[in-house]
């Protein structure tokens, strides 16, 4: 007969000194959130990494592209946008959806949670943040980023359209 799960855990630990996974009880809101500085750098390494990757995949596609470019232009611009957004779901969806954090967030000990959900980021929720709520914020002249430094939440425009939070998990 099986044992019964005694605790159920989001994911295990990556690491002894950075906790990132909590309980589905625990409550997060005694986590402060991430500023405005932790968060830029955070998306600087974030932009680094997913340079370094589109890079590996272009050099490995580059005859392909060159082919659709002059054969077919359509069929190009639907190929990358297609390779694009599996991109974007591989490098900033699935991460978030998984351990709650993209690769530049975990270094820097910082997580997105959702604010219901039992703080679990599912993985639509993360790839339309990363999507459509940056992409507002964009448009807003940045404003949507730049809110972090003048609210007392520290609530981005996409943390707020999609109901999520960035804390720090380091002490």
């Amino acid at each position: 007969m099986a044992q019964p799960m005694q605790d159920s855990i989001v994911s295990k630990p990556l690491s002894t000194s950075f906790k990132l996974y909590h309980r589905y009880e625990e409550d997060l809101n005694h986590y402060p959130s991430a500023g405005f500085k932790i968060r830029v750098l955070a998306t600087l390494l974030d932009g680094i990494f997913y340079a370094v990757l589109t890079g590996v995949i272009d050099a490995l596609m580059d005859g392909t592209y060159e082919f659709l470019r002059e054969t077919s232009p359509g069929a190009y611009f639907i190929l990358t946008l297609c390779v694009s957004s599996i991109l974007v779901g591989y490098y900033y969806a699935w991460p978030v959806s998984e351990w709650g954090a993209t690769p530049g967030k975990k270094l820097l000990g910082i997580k997105i949670i959702s604010k219901t959900e039992n703080g679990k980021v599912g993985f639509w929720k993360a790839y339309n943040r990363c999507i459509f709520g940056y992409s507002i914020s964009l448009l807003l002249f940045c404003t949507g980023f730049l809110r972090i430094i003048w609210r007392k939440d520290k609530l981005a425009l996409h943390d707020a359209l999609f109901n999520t939070r960035v804390i720090l998990c380091k002490k």
